[in-house]
């Protein structure tokens, strides 16, 4: 979809069960920017931690799904954008909120949605933009 300005937004919506949980993320290519692979992907990515960042309280279960589910589709596309002064440091994050989910902690949840943040953060900065 083209606005005015001719940037095109790319938006992607993600939900769990019957849809009572769901999400919209969008990747914004500026005027003439050819859209990749990585752009649908880092939208779906968007859209699954919009699902995991609004469960309440207690539903862990839930929100730990989206935020394994966003990872999942991300794949390393959050990488497309990366040059070598980006640093990643999200892979021992990742093994670690893997371990507490193994453990059935009640941050797991927690941890694996900041993983998939710091990913998608990685990607923006990549671009040059933030958030």
């Amino acid at each position: 979809m083209a606005d005015p300005d001719g940037s095109t937004v790319i938006r992607e919506e993600r939900s769990v069960g019957d849809g009572a949980a769901a999400g919209v993320g969008e990747v914004t290519l500026a005027a003439g920017e050819p859209e990749r692979p990585a752009h649908r992907r880092v939208a779906a990515a968007k859209a699954w931690l919009a699902v995991a960042t609004s469960q309440p309280e207690g539903a862990e279960t839930v929100a730990l799904d989206a935020a394994e589910r966003g990872l999942a589709e991300l794949g390393d596309a959050y990488l497309a954008a990366a040059d070598e002064t980006l640093e990643d440091d999200t892979t021992l994050k990742h093994l670690a909120a893997q371990e507490l989910r193994d453990q059935g902690s009640e941050h797991a949840a927690t941890a694996m949605t900041r993983v998939l943040e710091s990913r998608i953060e990685l990607f923006d900065q990549g671009r040059g933009r933030a958030g």
